[in-house]
């Protein structure tokens, strides 16, 4: 029986390849030692290159077999490896894992990995459900599936042990990704489990939207907006919600965050057409449930004055806070 899955998978940036022994060494330097990115895995970090040595090894011997396919992962347009993506095959379902190199975190590079991953498992006919878990305070991994196209189906209390957190069982969270039932062309919004409505508006997390409607959106709501890249923004943020009447966006906020404890509201924006209607109201609430959900202890927000009242409505209360205008200090030639 051969394996299902291809020999190389590649993306814009990534090259998924089968493992070699000559990994060993750079997987060691890149991360198999680092505490940091062993924090929420089931192993340890490594000792010694012996222990990396053996682990590899036994990658490679799986690659001859059909029970899993422990893939590394390569950044163009050099050969290094920089970490791994395992599928592991039970029946129709498809289990996965992953690991990178610290360095590498925030760019959207496991993101891709999965996706792609994802897409050569659908290929396979008798695949339907690919699914993964993680720690409930990993935020970044959750980060991570969701930009895949994965959708948290719930949580697993005293599922599996973070023998670096600690030697209990913790509880995670249950992603799945899964084969469409009735396959067929894709929509240009499709609706998640999160999504909520507003009228006859649907407010969306995470939807895929392209800059052109951003930027019209921005055009329309903000005199003087100039024409800017959204891609980088978005691909950083905790998350970002729209609004959209059918295919039309007209609203949006962005959370930023700090990669722990801290989110910040950005750019909510509501098209005057549709203003004065509760949308940027449960724009914002629907961004405050995700930080919460997500583990943020604090969200913030900058406003001039006339929003005062909104944002109050929204739960937000005010605090002494400090800010420099550098715009208008660089204008003074300050």
């Amino acid at each position: 029986m051969t394996r299902p899955l291809p020999d190389r998978i590649e993306t814009a940036r990534l090259v998924l390849r089968e493992p070699r022994n000559a990994d060993a060494g750079v997987l060691f330097a890149a991360y198999t030692q680092d505490p940091a990115v062993a924090r929420y895995t089931t192993w340890r970090p490594h000792g010694s290159m012996a222990q990396t040595e053996a682990f590899i090894h036994n990658c490679v011997d799986a690659w001859s077999g059909c029970a899993r396919s422990p893939y590394v992962l390569t950044l163009r347009p050099h050969d290094e490896a920089v970490g791994m993506l395992e599928a592991r095959f039970q029946g129709h379902v498809v289990d996965i894992g992953y690991v990178m190199r610290r360095s590498l975190w925030g760019q959207g590079l496991m993101s891709e990995a999965i996706h792609a991953m994802a897409e050569a498992i659908f290929e396979v006919p008798r695949f339907f459900r690919i699914q993964a878990t993680c720690d409930v305070a990993n935020t970044a991994s959750s980060r991570a599936l969701e930009r895949a196209g994965f959708v948290r189906e719930g949580e697993l209390d005293r599922h599996t042990v973070h023998p670096n957190i600690s030697d209990e069982p913790r509880r995670c969270y249950m992603y799945a990704r899964c084969r469409s039932a009735a396959p067929g062309p894709p929509k240009p919004h499709p609706r998640p489990r999160e999504g909520a409505e507003v009228g006859n508006i649907v407010l969306l997390a995470r939807p895929s939207i392209d800059e052109n409607s951003l930027n019209l959106l921005f055009s329309a709501a903000w005199p003087g907006h100039q024409v800017r890249r959204f891609g980088a923004v978005l691909e950083h943020s905790l998350a970002y919600v729209c609004a959209f009447d059918a295919d039309r966006l007209v609203g949006f906020v962005n959370l930023s965050w700090d990669g722990a404890e801290h989110a910040f509201l950005l750019d909510p924006t509501v098209h005057p057409d549709y203003q004065r209607r509760g949308i940027g109201t449960s724009l914002v609430n629907k961004a405050t449930s995700i930080a919460r959900d997500q583990g943020v202890g604090w969200l913030h927000v900058d406003y001039e004055p006339p929003l005062a009242a909104f944002y109050r409505g929204c739960g937000f209360r005010p605090t002494p806070a400090g800010v420099i205008d550098l715009a208008q200090t660089r204008r003074e030639g300050r």
